[in-house]
């Protein structure tokens, strides 16, 4: 009887033969490997190597855009450390951007570029929810001219104001958020026409009383 052996194909670089090999082996060409199963006819390991790469790039364009517009303070912070101080870096962003209001619409501008998603995002993106929640509620509720918003902010304001953060931490205050706020926010969601973001918007803005 031909006795059988299994090897093992470990996270995508190496490969473990239990009964032979003390340890692991890396592969000089995982790639060469993922074909040659693909030849073989076993072609998801190959398909899904080759879409690991499409997210990769897609990750890394959105990471520049991200940080290209972010401000010196934020870049240090994630020069630094991705365990973050947010006090710190609160207290950093005030010494570069002094006015409150403008700080608060820089933050918007970043909560709302870059990264597609609002769930299941890099642990980036949670830097400028956190300084947001440093000012008091009526302070992030004060626009000088909506009109003069830009797609990135009013999208940032849609975000913040929908998640489920906000909302525990200030489900107690008693706030109004402007009407045409209101219809500014939900107008440029529904350009964008991602159901999920509308209805998080409408039902965290409802339980709020900010509509």
């Amino acid at each position: 009887m031909v006795k059988k052996h299994q090897i093992e194909y470990i996270a995508k670089t190496h490969i473990r033969w239990k009964e032979k090999w003390k340890d692991d082996a890396e592969l000089k060409d995982h790639v060469a490997l993922l074909e040659w199963f693909n030849n073989l006819g076993i072609e998801k390991p190959l398909i899904e190597y080759n879409e690991a790469l499409i997210r990769e790039e897609k990750y890394q364009i959105e990471f520049k855009n991200w940080t290209d517009k972010s401000p010196q303070a934020i870049i240090n912070a994630i020069n630094n450390d991705y365990i973050f101080d947010y006090d710190k870096i609160y207290s950093e962003l005030i010494k570069e951007i002094p006015n409150e209001n403008d700080l608060i619409l820089e933050m918007y501008n970043l909560y709302g570029c870059g990264f597609t998603s609002w769930n299941g995002f890099p642990v980036i993106e949670l830097i400028p929810h956190e300084v947001l929640l440093k000012f008091e509620t009526k302070k992030l509720l004060i626009v000088d001219n909506i009109s003069n918003l830009s797609e990135e902010q009013k999208h940032g304001m849609a975000r913040f104001f929908s998640s489920g953060d906000f909302y525990e931490k200030r489900k107690n205050e008693i706030v109004k958020l402007p009407s045409d706020l209101v219809k500014t926010i939900l107008d440029h969601l529904l350009e964008l026409g991602d159901n999920e973001k509308i209805s998080s918007f409408k039902e965290v803005s409802k339980n709020l009383n900010l509509q």
